[in-house]
């Protein structure tokens, strides 16, 4: 049976779920009986609209179990069951909320509910808290705080909602609905067993009848009249927070109550507004069947605004004023009378996250294969952990040998951290996809035996130079491409071990206390990468690391507080091997907390003075220039983010790591698309749908490489911080200002009075004192990239929305634009990502991207001609995928077995192989691919041919390019000043009064043009199309700022990867045996530069035909939105492209003096 009803409202509101709870009976130990009728709940609820359906508490097992029984039917998150949930979910596009009992790995049990989205995956699993009566108490574990945690929900429509879960009992405290609703959630889930009846109903001799009779006739004794919780407790809930409550509930007699005719399970489940009314009330007893309705999530603005709880709580709690009355608890005074409980939802120990921390951690290695090498006489501190690839990853395979990831964990040195509990192992299948061999170190510290200074440092030392004693015994490792990775205490490590190494030939340093025992044939890093390192450790005691603030003392067994103490510090340090003489990535996230990144900052500059003053005195004409010491600062990172395999910080450092190896440490290296954000559906379009709204989380989701058991789990100091009620109104407000932009443009005046007036003030903070919507934004990809496209839509509007022109940028959009342009990393101005890339939705969510399925989700003046300029540069986009991925494919081939041992960076990213060397089958794969990049261009030039289908010339030109333009604009001589933001660096931070008017930013930005798409330069990068020197050049290399950092990145490394271009040139030399395949191969290759020509000059075409057309002036006169002479630079790429077909000649050096031209 169904009941259904409609909140639709007057308001014209588009966000809307249509949700459902189902009512009925649990089958009491039949988990597959169960399962049945949450198959056909579910498929009927589908078959009605229905996108999200909840189901009432412990349903799968059913609630009314013995604890023995409960821990019979428990179930982990990997298991079948959940699985089958999990398919269900995804063949019926619905969100599945199904409550079980929980068994976690450590054996505890927990009262869960599993939260699927429409895609199947598992968005949240939470863990009740408040744990009801006695028999709860001591069946199952508690949940840990960090459960109470929002998620991002992808619906069946394309829409995605933050959805929130507590059970029963949790929603009768204020507490857990209102931590949930201060994360942004908007639903909040609550499955519930409710009993019936009040207290004469259940009399003290019926309570004794049994276990489960106890259980539930408690409730009703201590609780009187029960459905008062449904009736006024959960109405309350969603007023106070302004939330929409589901509240799913079991109706009948419960097992064991029923000979004596009590009814236990009271039903009443409901879907309630945020404004407190029922939606929909179930009764008593429905029979089992769905409660649905449509909720519109947008419709409450007014009563929101009438009663601003969540406003007014926040205000007063930012300013202190429950501080006197409302003090955290204090400890009991007799802790040990109090009941231990059951199970612990953590291992034990003082620090709850630290736990949280470990258990995380460890995950990361479940399932992966080591092996144990001792390399000291105490073997469980001394040992090295060997991790191999699978054979289809060895891709970095040279001469059957792999390249050596040697990973260094921190723990500011303590006992209780090791190699297998610090986030730093969830790098470990990171690098095994990426094709190392890992070397996970553990090392003696400090209360161990010989642990601290010097025994730690030489330990790792001993250890990486064990990695020659493994190669001895058959090890396929090449220790020509050892790559050092420390996070932290080990980062320290790290450097120190790569200094001593790097020091002489035979890897003794040349000071300090740790130079005696150094093998005889030490291994020699090819790069050291120090992750939140602690380089100088005298800097390291004053800044009182760790939680007790005494770390580096306790390391170093004693204070600096004498000359022979302080000689010791110095020892320790990585300064007493500057400069370094190998290369070096220091790392440091802007958010750490745990080691200020003012310690990276400084060894930096100490390191590039130290290699400057050797540079003057030692180098002479003909030697090489120092190795590189390079800083990457993460913006928003926090200490663990940057070691977190799959998040955006430790993506950062992958691709700056491959950067390094390729261009400093002459690896063969083709780039991971995933580092990039590139994928053969989409190419450099979001992987995932751009969010309709900078409110809607989107499904970002977590973070890769976590094993199924624990897929919901972030790191605990990794949580999305919590929007305050005022940030998140400027998110609404700049929301409803740009839905309101293009009405307002249409009419030509009034644009810049009402923006003024509606647009908030919204304070940033500097590296380092973030505000928490910058950290919210930092934290999803999709809401920053939504957050500068509305805030860049609605700049241009009030630039160039009516006359006169105007220079300046107030403050309520410079502030905002400039700190989310910082973000995303790109400057405060539209740009092509933001106009197009990302400025999209699917109209058919069952079909792909492509032309005739996308719209514009900002316009301008909108219309017909608008939308469909951006769908087809939105359709190209994602055809480029299939080439993109096919040109990491081909740059894959041409690496295997890489280059020979002693290649060095000057030697270049040349494939060291020739044709001859190259295998048949090699080749016939390097064709395969060399078509499908073909394939992909003439998929995207029959997309560009239909520009003029739905997009009038003339409509363009007059409507829609001036928005586009930049500040390089005639009307803008002396560009962009943006109110309030500071124009240097040494500004950043101070409040807005302090920065005088004339240190304000001025900038003069290009404006929004198809140069700034990632596409055509990477192809270019990929076949060796150098365009010639001319005065576009300067302007194209800086078009790569305008792109997302990952895209250009990502050019950068396609162009420093290995060559088809060099590798065919001996072909057409007839430098080798013209094989058929190799002359196929070339074909292939002409194919793919005709391809790009057609391309060119269909753009040249449709140039003319939309802006030359209409422009009386000369050719070079004519600036195109980019704020260049267009015309006949797009005349010379065409022709440049078409020049680098590959000829056959019997004079090998006319293709080379072509390409030589062409540079």
């Amino acid at each position: 049976m169904t009941y259904s009803a409609d909140t639709t409202t007057a308001t014209g509101v588009e966000r809307s779920v249509h949700a459902a709870v189902w009512q009925g009976s649990a089958i009491p130990g039949d988990t597959k009986a169960n399962l049945q009728t949450v198959s056909r709940a579910v498929r009927a609820a589908a078959d009605q609209g229905v996108e999200l359906v909840l189901f009432p508490e412990l349903f799968l097992s059913g609630y009314d179990n013995t604890a023995e029984e409960l821990g019979a039917l428990a179930l982990h998150q990997s298991s079948e069951e959940l699985q089958e949930v999990c398919r269900l979910a995804r063949d019926t596009g619905t969100c599945i909320a199904l409550p079980y009992a929980e068994r976690d790995s450590r054996g505890a049990l927990f009262n869960a509910c599993a939260l699927f989205d429409a895609s199947g995956r598992l968005a949240l699993n939470y863990r009740k808290v408040n744990l009801w009566g006695p028999w709860e108490q001591a069946t199952f574990a508690r949940g840990t705080p960090e459960h109470l945690r929002g998620a991002p929900l992808a619906l069946r429509s394309g829409l995605t909602v933050r959805c929130g879960v507590i059970i029963c009992y949790d929603v009768e405290f204020p507490e857990p609905a209102r931590c949930l609703a201060r994360q942004g959630v908007e639903l909040l889930l609550v499955p519930t067993a409710l009993g019936a009846g009040d207290v004469e109903a259940v009399t003290p001799f019926k309570v004794l009848v049994c276990e489960v009779t106890w259980r539930v006739a408690a409730q009703v004794l201590v609780r009187g009249v029960t459905w008062r919780v449904a009736a006024q407790v959960l109405p309350t809930r969603a007023l106070e927070n302004h939330l929409f409550v589901l509240y799913a509930n079991l109706e009948g007699a419960a097992r064991c109550v029923a000979e004596q005719n009590v009814p236990s399970f009271c039903g009443r489940s409901c879907l309630l507004a945020p404004d407190g009314e029922e939606i929909l009330r179930g009764g008593g007893h429905i029979g089992g069947g769905l409660l649905s309705a449509v909720l519109r999530l947008s419709a409450y603005a007014a009563s929101v605004k009438r009663n601003p709880y969540l406003a007014d709580c926040d205000a007063r709690l930012a300013d202190g004023h429950y501080s006197t009355v409302y003090p955290p608890p204090s400890p009991p005074s007799n802790p040990s009378a109090l009941p231990a409980p059951a199970h612990s939802a953590l291992p034990a120990g003082p620090d709850v996250a630290e736990s949280e921390r470990t258990r995380v951690a460890a995950a990361f290695l479940t399932g992966l294969h080591g092996r144990d090498f001792p390399y000291g006489a105490l073997h469980e501190a001394q040992r090295l952990r060997l991790y191999l690839p699978e054979e289809a990853d060895r891709r970095l395979s040279t001469a059957g040998r792999l390249p050596v990831a040697f990973l260094v964990h921190g723990g500011f040195w303590k006992s209780k951290w090791g190699s297998e509990n610090t986030q730093s192992a969830s790098l470990v299948p990171d690098f095994l996809c990426r094709g190392f061999a890992v070397a996970l170190v553990e090392y003696r510290r400090r209360e161990m035996p010989g642990g601290g200074w010097p025994g730690t440092e030489q330990d790792v030392m001993d250890a990486l130079g064990f990695l020659r004693e493994l190669e001895v015994r058959g090890e396929p490792l090449d220790l020509e491409r050892v790559v050092v990775i420390g996070h932290s205490a080990g980062g320290q490590l790290a450097l120190v071990t790569c200094g001593r190494a790097w020091a002489s030939p035979d890897g003794r340093a040349a000071q300090g206390d740790c130079a005696s025992s150094s093998p005889a044939h030490a291994v020699r890093p090819c790069l050291c990468v120090a992750i939140a390192a602690t380089p100088d450790m005298m800097q390291a005691h004053e800044a009182g690391l760790s939680d007790e603030g005494d770390a580096v003392e306790r390391y170093m067994g004693c204070l600096p507080d004498s000359a022979t103490n302080r000689e010791k510090y110095a020892a320790a340090s990585a300064q007493q091997y500057l400069p370094l003489r190998g290369p070096t990535l220091l790392v440091s996230g802007t958010e750490d907390t745990d080691v200020p990144p003012a310690l990276l900052a400084d060894f930096h500059a100490l390191a590039l003075r130290a290699a400057a003053e050797a540079a003057r005195g030692e180098r002479g004409p003909g030697d090489p220039l120092p190795p590189p010491v390079e800083l990457l600062s993460v913006l928003g990172a926090d200490h663990y983010q940057l070691v977190t395999a799959g998040s955006r910080a430790w993506r950062h450092v992958a691709r700056r790591t491959t950067q390094m190896l390729q261009e400093h440490c002459g690896w063969l290296l083709a780039p991971q698309p995933a580092d990039y954000s590139v994928t053969r559906e989409r190419g450099f379009l979001p992987e995932r749908d751009p969010p309709l709204s900078i409110l809607e989380p989107s499904s970002d989701g977590g973070v890769a490489n976590i094993p199924p058991s624990s897929s919901t789990t972030a790191h605990p100091e990794s949580h999305l911080p919590v929007l305050s009620a005022v940030e998140a109104d400027c998110f609404a407000r700049w929301e409803a200002c740009v839905a309101r932009l293009p009405g307002l443009l249409c009419i030509g005046q009034q644009v810049r009075a009402y923006l003024a007036k509606e647009l908030p003030n919204i304070e940033a903070g500097a590296p380092g004192a973030l505000r928490p919507w910058q950290l919210c934004l930092l934290a999803n990809e999709g809401l920053a990239e939504r957050a500068f496209a509305v805030l860049a839509f609605l700049t241009h509007g009030w630039v160039w929305g009516e006359e006169p022109i105007v220079s300046r940028l107030p403050r309520k959009l410079a502030v905002p634009l400039a700190a989310v342009a910082d973000i995303v990393g790109r400057p405060p101005i539209l740009t092509y990502f933001s106009f197009n890339a990302a400025n999209w939705q699917r109209v058919d969510m069952a079909r792909g991207v492509e032309l005739g399925n996308t719209q514009r989700a900002l316009n301008f003046l909108g219309g017909r001609d608008e939308e469909w300029f951006s769908a087809v540069h939105v359709a190209i986009e994602a055809q480029a995928g299939e080439a993109l991925l096919a040109v990491v494919r081909l740059q894959r081939i041409l690496a295997a077995d890489g280059p020979p041992a002693a290649a060095t960076p000057e030697e270049g990213a040349t494939p060291a192989r020739t044709v001859a060397a190259l295998q048949e089958g090699a080749m016939q794969l390097v064709r395969n691919e060399l078509r499908i990049v073909g394939g992909s261009l003439a998929a995207m030039t029959a997309t560009l041919r239909r520009m003029k289908e739905h997009c009038d010339p003339y409509i363009y030109y007059m409507r829609v390019r001036l928005f586009m333009s930049g500040w390089t604009h005639e009307a803008l001589p002396h560009g962009m000043e943006y109110e309030r933001v500071p124009s240097c660096a040494r500004d950043a931070g101070k409040d807005m009064p302090q920065i005088a008017e004339h240190h304000w930013r001025r900038e003069r930005y290009f404006g929004e043009t198809g140069a700034q798409s990632s596409v055509l330069p990477a192809l270019d990068a990929a076949l060796g199309i150098a365009m010639s020197e001319d005065d576009l050049s300067p302007y194209l290399k800086a078009m790569r700022d305008y792109m997302p950092p990952h895209h250009a990145e990502f050019m950068r490394a396609i162009e420093h990867g290995p060559s088809v271009r060099k590798l065919l040139l001996s072909v057409v030399a007839r430098e080798v045996y013209q094989s058929a395949v190799a002359v196929q191969t070339v074909a292939a290759y002409n194919e793919c530069i005709d391809g790009l020509t057609l391309f060119r000059g269909i753009h040249f075409e449709l140039a003319y035909a939309f802006v030359r057309k209409f422009d009386e002036r000369k050719d070079d006169e004519i600036r195109g939105t980019g704020g260049t002479p267009f015309m006949p630079y797009l005349k010379k790429h065409r022709v440049n492209t078409a020049d680098m077909k590959l000829v056959y000649s019997e004079e090998p050096s006319r293709q080379a003096s072509i390409d030589a031209d062409a540079q």
